[in-house]
């Protein structure tokens, strides 16, 4: 998580959206100096899957 949480901007979110692996464990640091948050779907939006669905059938 952390290398990701890098990539963050200050005061932005990572979204998780679908199943996911066991996290390893990451630095607290890296969310708190950054006001950087972490959220999750087991589903994304209906619009957000329409848009990977289109993408998928193009490639």
């Amino acid at each position: 998580m952390d290398p990701y949480l890098a990539l963050l901007k200050i005061d932005s979110t990572m979204v998780l959206v679908g199943a996911v692996e066991p996290l390893k464990p990451f630095h607290g640091g890296n969310i708190i100096m950054g006001r950087k948050r972490i959220a999750g779907s087991l589903i994304g939006g209906i619009k957000e899957t329409q848009e990977i669905v289109r993408f998928l059938w193009r490639t």
